[in-house]
C-alpha cells in the first residue's frame, strides 16, 4: 500500500491519503516542458522534435492557494509488517525442524538391536 502526502510549504497544510488523485483539490494545468531544441534531419530535411517532459500533477492548496503536489511516502507500518512476517517464517522453520527431529527419533526407536550387533527394522 502506497501513501501520498500533500504538504504546503507556505501555510503548513497537510493531508495524507492512499489515492494521489484528489477530487476536492483544484488541479493546476501545466504545459509540457520541451527536453531539447528541435533540429533538422540532414537526410529527410524534416524538423525533429524530442518528446516533452511530462510534469507531475499540481494542485492548489485549499487554504492559501500555493502550488502543491503529491509526494509518495513509505508506509509507516511496512517495517513492522516485514518484521512480523520474518518472525512467522522463522517460527514455521523451527516447527518443521522439530517435526523432522521427532520423525528421526521415531525411526531410530523402531530399529531393534540384535545380540550380534546387526540392526533390523520392524517394517
Amino acid at each position: 500500500m502506497s501513501l501520498y502526502q500533500f504538504f504546503c510549504d507556505q501555510c503548513c497544510w497537510k493531508r495524507i491519503t492512499e489515492n494521489p488523485e484528489q477530487q476536492d483539490l483544484v488541479i493546476v494545468l501545466t504545459s509540457p516542458v520541451p527536453k531539447g531544441i528541435p533540429h533538422l534531419d540532414p537526410v529527410d530535411k524534416k524538423i525533429i522534435t524530442q518528446k516533452p517532459k511530462i510534469l507531475s500533477k499540481r494542485y492548489k492548496c485549499p487554504r492559501c492557494g500555493y502550488i502543491i503536489k503529491a509526494k509518495k511516502i513509505d508506509d509507516p507500518q511496512e517495517e513492522v509488517k516485514q518484521k512480523m512476517d520474518m518472525e512467522r517464517r522463522i517460527q514455521k522453520r523451527v516447527e518443521n525442524d522439530e517435526k523432522e527431529r521427532m520423525k528421526q527419533i521415531e525411526r531410530q526407536q523402531k530399529k531393534i538391536h540384535r545380540s550380534d550387533g546387526s540392526q533390523t527394522s520392524l517394517e
